[in-house]
């Protein structure tokens, strides 16, 4: 299996931890690290990129009508200022399974996680 975003989302969900903001996670930061990571090199902005283009997708599906108005980059930004740990956490693993066309139950595929 090659390295693209669902793997790279997988990856930035045990990370966001290390990449706290001011105000909750810098999620996008935590991606390109993990996209660094995964591919050995500094120069992984085109599997970044795509990695957080596929959340903004689910995220921007996923949002209430008032929030689907905002840019995908934006609603990452809010999502990670506002959102509990373990709620990103589970975006970033149902963006993953969306774009594999997995399926996902959050209350079981997650149920291991840290609160």
């Amino acid at each position: 299996m090659g390295t693209g975003p669902a793997v790279t989302l997988r990856a930035a969900a045990g990370r966001l931890t290390q990449h706290p903001g001011k105000i909750g996670y810098l999620v996008r930061s935590t991606i390109r690290a993990a996209a660094r990571h995964l591919t050995g090199s500094p120069r992984c902005y085109d599997l970044a990129d795509a990695t957080i283009s596929v959340l903004g997708d689910h995220l921007t599906e996923q949002a209430e009508p008032a929030f689907q108005q905002m840019a995908a980059g934006e609603l990452i930004t809010w999502y990670g200022q506002c959102a509990p740990l373990r709620t990103i956490t589970v975006a970033l693993y149902a963006a993953a399974a969306r774009y594999d066309g997995s399926d996902f139950d959050p209350t079981e595929d997650v149920a291991a996680l840290p609160a």
